[in-house]
């Protein structure tokens, strides 16, 4: 591959992470800040001490870490973040997905036959497209950073249908499936089968191989996610909407959560995929290439048209792997998956037309027409916080866009196509650049203000760190006057939390993670914090009435925009019922043992999350534990030490299955090369 290859696909990841590749800034937007880094820290320091992650004692009573395929534990870009310093190793873990996603799409683009400008076309439409930038901001980029290269390995395979050309099937595969976000990898492996034509079969064959080089991650979720709180799915509550389609052209068209004032003119809630910017010269490009690519574009569209309709939410009763989509627009990735070969293959195929020069010249004076409006024009039906959004968004880049489409087609009709590089790069780093910010790396890693005051009072806390009831006047006092809202948000929540409670010493409400156990929900849902030993609450914002008066918690100190209220009503964490006591000995994150002395039978209680594949004894002799969401276990009289002990369920025959198909590989691997 040439240099200059080479400096078209990193130039782009490097300018785009330098703040926190070289500067010493953090990622922190969405769930970067309060989900991923968090548990990619637990898991580091677990790993580090000679245990598997397989259990988090901070959220929801306790989790399954191992289980929760988002966390990419045996993915092998993981160990970026395992053994590198942090944060510094998760911003090089979360670049290394972002090179991986280009190098992968211009691979993709070289196999379909494209020239090397046609296939970094195709690189720069993926990798910096809207939705893959969103990803950047939530963390869950790593399963689509993989899907080109999963696509290339399919036109591989159907070009030459060897056995190497299985393997790379069956490894692209396995990457794929052990990077999580499951409803897009999903859609993956539907486009990458049709891109396979003929050879369908064998790419289906490659793909099973793979899940069995998988499986230590496949099974232990499988045996987990049906008793979680998605083994029943989501309900419909978030479509894809069609107010965004303008902004598949028109970057940001809709708003966005740092506008001035409020978040998101258009919408009442944030959408899931901030950007589902494709841009208007790429889609042009896909246009002139869509002959070529027709099948996978067409698949895309359909996906895509599917997630806009009322049948998306009917589809869901009758079809039940659909209903654990929360989010329909996830279902836009599989166009963005699709735009950027067919906008390749159009590149390819451009040629002189002089005829567009007309067309050029009237798309710029649309654009100037509408720079004009933008800043003359006083929309009705808009608050005047709605309005300066609308400026800071829509009004801004939707002449930017015009004009760059008139470049665009002003380039197309000289007949000098490589011109529209530098086109399509501010293209699309215009909006890469408004939805990527930072902060000092300081800020997430340093200690909360509140840690001297839940010191010592160990797992008693409750804390919502999904609330968004946060006003302006709550946000004023953090920070700096200039800071972004998201920057402010970030910045209260982790002054309450401290890493989404990565650190000891708190119990969260409602954790990040998509696998708590459905009954815990169910118990924390209720308000039985008694029985849960919940002896603080912790909140912050005054976007709605507190819950903890009525809960019968009495506000022990306000700091403004974060309030402290005590439960002195909570039973013990650890306890026995009717009578005697018990007392904590030692614990990990999935062992803990208790010391009991009862005078009667009784039974001993541990507040924490009962879910499958955790086993008691009772001095070293096995014991029933109860049903129930709470850990409970009958005692004999007299003083015993009883375990808890936990191993996730699949993990050991998801090994073993992985390990017979590792050998199968490298038995294939050495058959393609004695035939070679």
């Amino acid at each position: 591959m040439r240099a200059r290859v080479h400096a078209a696909l990193t130039a782009p990841a490097l300018v785009f992470f330098a703040p926190v590749l070289f500067w010493r800034r953090a990622l922190y937007l969405r769930d970067n800040g309060v989900y991923f880094y968090p548990h990619k820290a637990l898991i580091a320091a677990t790993l580090r001490s000679g245990h598997l992650p397989q259990w988090s004692a901070q959220e929801y009573g306790g989790l399954p870490i191992l289980a929760d395929p988002n966390f990419n534990t045996f993915h092998p870009l993981s160990l970026l973040t395992d053994f590198l310093p942090l944060p510094w190793g998760f911003q090089l873990f979360v670049f290394a997905a972002a090179l991986v996603a280009a190098y992968g799409a211009y691979w993709l683009g070289r196999e379909l036959g494209f020239s090397e400008p046609g296939a970094i076309v195709c690189a720069w439409a993926f990798a910096w497209s809207g939705p893959f930038v969103s990803l950047i901001e939530s963390g869950q980029l790593v399963a689509p950073a993989f899907v080109p290269c999963l696509f290339a390995a399919a036109v591989r395979l159907r070009r030459l249908s060897g056995r190497r050309e299985l393997l790379l099937v069956s490894v692209m595969a396995a990457l794929v499936l052990l990077s999580g976000t499951p409803e897009i990898a999903a859609c993956g492996f539907l486009l990458a089968l049709i891109l396979s034509g003929r050879q369908g079969l064998r790419f289906l064959a490659g793909c099973a191989l793979g899940a069995g080089l998988a499986a230590v991650q496949l099974l232990p979720t499988a045996a987990f996610v049906h008793e979680s709180s998605r083994g029943m799915g989501f309900g419909p509550e978030a479509a894809f909407r069609l107010q965004r389609i303008p902004a598949l052209i028109f970057p940001l068209f809709d708003g966005w959560m740092d506008a001035p004032g409020v978040s998101y003119w258009s919408f009442e809630a944030t959408p899931w995929v901030e950007a589902v910017y494709l841009g208007a010269v790429v889609l042009l490009l896909a246009g002139l290439g869509c002959t070529k690519q027709w099948k996978v574009l067409a698949a895309a569209l359909i996906i895509a048209v599917f997630a806009t309709t009322p049948g998306f939410a009917a589809a869901r009763e009758w079809l039940p792997p659909l209903r654990n989509i929360r989010f329909g627009d996830k279902l836009i990735f599989p166009l963005a998956m699709a735009v950027p070969i067919a906008a390749g293959a159009g590149f390819d195929r451009l040629g002189n037309s002089y005829k567009l020069r007309g067309a050029a010249l009237g798309v710029a004076l649309i654009a100037i027409a509408c720079w004009i409006l933008s800043r003359t024009a006083e929309p009705a039906g808009f608050s005047a916080d709605q309005l300066e959004c609308l400026r800071a968004t829509a009004l801004r880049f939707v002449p930017i866009e015009l004009g760059l489409t008139a470049a665009a087609l002003a380039v197309i009709a000289s007949g000098r196509k490589l011109l529209l590089l530098p086109v399509i790069a501010v293209e699309l780093g215009l909006p890469a650049a408004t939805l990527i910010r930072t902060i000092p790396s300081a800020e997430l890693v340093a200690r909360s203000p509140l840690e001297p005051e839940v010191a010592g009072a160990g797992r008693d806390f409750r804390i919502d760190v999904q609330s968004s009831g946060l006003r302006n006047e709550d946000l004023a006092h953090i920070g700096e006057p200039d800071w972004v809202r998201s920057r402010k948000l970030f910045s209260i929540r982790h002054q309450t939390l401290y890493d989404a409670g990565a650190a000891p010493g708190l119990l969260l409400m409602r954790g990040y993670s998509g696998f708590p156990s459905g009954q815990m929900k169910d118990l924390f849902a209720k308000g039985d914090l008694n029985l849960l030993s919940v002896r603080y609450g912790i909140e912050f914002g005054s976007g709605g009435r507190s819950p903890y008066p009525s809960l019968g918690f009495k506000l022990a100190r306000d700091h403004g925009g974060v309030r402290i209220f005590r439960n002195d009503w909570a039973l013990p964490r650890v306890r026995l019922e009717p009578i005697g006591e018990a007392r904590l000995a030692r614990e990990s994150n999935d062992d803990l043992y208790v010391l009991t002395d009862a005078p009667a039978q009784a039974r001993l209680v541990v507040a924490d999350t009962m879910a499958t594949g955790w086993t008691a004894t009772i001095d070293g002799a096995p014991a029933q534990p109860l049903p129930g969401a709470l850990r409970v276990v009958e005692i004999p009289a007299g003083k015993h030490e009883v375990r808890w002990s936990y191993r996730a369920p699949g993990l050991l025959a998801g090994a073993v299955v992985t390990l017979v198909s590792l050998l199968l590989a490298v038995a294939l691997s050495k058959r393609s090369r004695a035939a070679g």
